[in-house]
């Protein structure tokens, strides 16, 4: 059981940390030159602020949290904004796919 535990915190870890790197070079075309660790901070941040249960899947809260969390490195609120609708675009590309594959593979229990 500790190595199922193990292996799955392992793939979280990764995972996340491609989806912050994802993230980063997003940042990097959009004109946002922070280094990757401040960027893992921030987002790691904004992240757990747009889990509060405040709004429908984090929207307005995530936007704001970036805006004013990156306008304490120099970085303007189109570019803030530009960025945080992309992370929102990311997150629901990912639940269309899982749902598209779900789909998939679950037809054949579907008995009409």
């Amino acid at each position: 059981k500790f190595k199922i535990i193990l292996w799955l915190t392992l793939c979280t870890i990764v995972f996340w940390g491609l989806h912050f790197l994802q993230i980063f070079f997003i940042a990097r075309i959009l004109g946002i030159t922070l280094n990757y660790l401040t960027m893992f901070f921030i987002l790691s941040l904004v992240t757990v602020i747009a889990a509060l249960p405040i709004t429908i899947v984090g929207i307005g809260t995530r936007e704001f949290a970036l805006i004013n969390i990156l306008a304490a490195y120099g970085v303007s609120r189109e570019e803030s904004l530009a960025l945080s609708l992309m992370i929102y675009t990311i997150l629901l590309l990912n639940v269309v796919f899982a749902s598209v594959i779900w789909q998939i593979e679950h037809k054949e229990d579907e008995k009409y």
